[in-house]
């Protein structure tokens, strides 16, 4: 059992990762503070800072993925940017390689 860095709930992980992927299909173990499932919902839907963490598939560095999500839907507004957009969302790329492939394309 271990307590929620957020709210102080005592939680036990197994519990935690079924109420997190009930929303989420990405993988609960990458998140940085130790958090509830409840509270793991809120972070990713209010996109909390330095909560959680993915490597990026293209070049391999570790970036805030919440961070990075909500840059990515601001800067990308043009309506060519749309795939972007749809890259950024779905795939494990942070933004210097989504630049990248957007200045490469």
């Amino acid at each position: 059992m271990q307590k929620c860095e957020s709210c102080g709930k005592i939680f036990s992980e197994e519990e935690a990762e079924r109420e997190f992927a009930d929303e989420y299909i990405m993988p609960y173990s990458n998140f940085q503070k130790k958090l509830c499932g409840k509270c793991a919902v809120n972070a990713m839907d209010n996109y909390e800072k330095g909560v959680y963490f993915m490597s990026c598939e293209n070049c391999g560095e570790l970036f805030d993925l919440n961070e990075e999500d909500e840059e990515c839907l601001g800067s990308l507004l043009e309506k060519e940017d749309y795939d972007l957009i749809n890259l950024c969302t779905t795939r494990s790329i942070c933004l210097n390689c989504l630049f990248l492939c957007r200045k490469n394309s």
